[in-house]
């Protein structure tokens, strides 16, 4: 099994980024892998099953911004942000943490 963890602040206020819909998509085959939303410190937990996995498996990380920036009364902010990645070995955790701002965003991975 691969776990996948990020945490996300938002940059402008320095909070955590709470409620976020976020979805992991195996980008081959564009299945949906599993879904989730950050909690109330803005991290996410998702695991991706054993048999969904093959060597180099590419997925995309893609995190739902627009009724957030919408629920902070801003507008025009960045509405998605999708991180791509390869997943090259099984029973293994991958760390994608994200800083977000309405314009720009920074992240970065780590294990």
């Amino acid at each position: 099994m691969v776990s996948i963890t990020s945490h996300i602040l938002n940059g402008t206020d320095g909070t955590h980024a709470m409620n976020i819909p976020v979805r992991l998509v195996e980008l081959k085959s564009q299945k949906l892998l599993v879904s989730g939303k950050t909690d109330g410190g803005g991290r996410l937990s998702l695991e991706i099953r054993s048999e969904d996995i093959y060597s180099s498996m590419a997925c995309e990380l893609v995190f739902s911004l627009k009724e957030y920036w919408k629920l902070k009364e801003i507008t025009g902010g960045i509405a998605e942000i999708a991180l791509r990645f390869s997943v090259f070995q099984e029973e293994r955790s991958y760390h994608l943490p994200v800083i977000i701002n309405p314009h720009s965003y920074s992240t970065w991975i780590s294990s």
